[in-house]
């Protein structure tokens, strides 16, 4: 089966093999940086063989990156002034974040606070970044095919570095590996089709699809922070990992033809799963936050607190850690209104995910948390007035 035109052009562009030069460049200095500096950053006297490692990690990700754009230069003449735009420079910093996070692996966390954190905020930058890059580009006008294709790549393999990273610091297991192999396993059993000769059909639009995967970019930044721990991470992991896993079982079921997305049944069934997604699981969220948020507010009229690790864990106040309380329990309740999610969902998932870090576990605390990540996602659903105005 003949691949894409895109890897077939024998000539790129002048202005393609110039800019893929100095890329070039760029790449051999920092996988020089990490080598010369990563290993002072560990705290310790690096291991010569856990060093070259590190080293060819960075390496491997960098000649990912220019192998991924040389294969593609075909799509360099269609870009024309575009091709090295500020939004696809964007996108190429992010590739070199990439390389530069891979270069922690094989390692322990770097020793110090402020070393700790390097990894948890070059992998943010990188999350910013791809939101960053599609927003220049759609406000440019300046979106072309090559930068399309090079954003979907780095998606996936700086969301696998960074789990790699998360699993390496153990604070998730080794099999949730899978969620950041699944892109390269789904590409993987598509050029497999493709050589056996065998159809492969386009996906319909899911906006599911995107969201889940900015939400587990998002949970792996956190993810990566020196504080984490894994039960909290575990929960919040199955909430979005899961679901990300069966999108691209569903995936592969339309795009193999195992699976009939245009049939009256397949209609029903979309409908149904809608219906659930868009109306009757947020309603059912948005009541177990009013009674999670009356139960905080009796519990801060009780005895003063709704997380004990504000005040057992942090050096804070009585006053402070009440306040916190006190938000946490307005929080929930505005969730439950359904008004101004966003502000109420990240006020819930931050003063009760900190805790919930520090302290462990609870019960209630897990149920708040889940709560308010899964209404995020979700959205509120329809208003009260909404409901009340539908025919019975």
């Amino acid at each position: 089966m003949n691949g894409p035109t895109s890897l077939q052009q024998p000539s790129p562009p002048r202005t393609f093999t110039r800019g893929f030069s100095l890329l070039a460049f760029f790449c051999a200095l920092l996988v020089t940086a990490v080598f010369l500096w990563l290993p002072g950053a560990a705290g310790r006297k690096a291991e010569p063989a856990a060093g070259a490692l590190r080293l060819a990690a960075s390496g491997a990700v960098c000649a990912r990156l220019l192998l991924f754009l040389w294969r593609r230069r075909g799509l360099a003449a269609e870009a024309g002034r575009a091709l090295w735009g500020a939004a696809n420079l964007l996108t190429l910093l992010r590739g070199l974040l990439i390389a530069f996070l891979a270069g922690f692996l094989f390692a322990p966390l770097p020793a110090g606070l402020p070393a700790a954190w390097v990894p948890a905020l070059v992998y943010t930058a990188i999350a910013c970044l791809d939101f960053m890059d599609g927003y220049v580009a759609r406000r440019t006008d300046t979106r072309t095919r090559l930068g399309e294709a090079l954003d979907q790549e780095l998606d996936g393999l700086g969301l696998l570095t960074a789990l790699l990273l998360v699993v390496q610091y153990r604070i998730l297991p080794p099999p949730l590996l899978l969620v950041g192999l699944a892109h390269y396993l789904f590409a993987f059993g598509i050029w497999l089709r493709r050589q056996r000769g065998l159809s492969v059909l386009s996906l319909p639009p899911n906006r599911w699809r995107r969201r889940l995967a900015g939400f587990q970019m998002a949970l792996a930044a956190v993810f990566l922070w020196p504080i984490a721990r894994p039960g909290p991470a575990l929960l919040v992991e199955t909430l979005i990992g899961l679901p990300l896993l069966l999108g691209f079982g569903r995936d592969w079921l339309l795009i193999s033809s195992r699976l009939n997305s245009d049939t009256a049944p397949a209609a029903r069934r979309r409908a149904c799963v809608q219906s659930w997604l868009e109306v009757r699981l947020p309603l059912l969220l948005r009541a177990a936050s009013l009674l999670l948020g009356l139960a905080a507010v009796w519990a801060v009229i009780d005895d003063g607190t709704v997380a004990p690790a504000w005040s057992n864990l942090l050096p804070l106040p009585s006053g402070a850690a009440r306040a916190a309380a006190w938000l946490t329990a307005l929080g929930l309740l505005g969730l439950a209104l359904g008004r101004g999610l966003p502000f109420f969902a990240m006020t819930v998932i931050v003063l009760v995910g900190l805790p919930l870090y520090l302290g462990g576990l609870t019960l209630t605390g897990s149920l708040q948390l889940c709560c308010a990540l899964l209404l995020l996602l979700l959205g509120g659903g329809p208003r009260l007035g909404e409901l009340l105005r539908r025919p019975v």
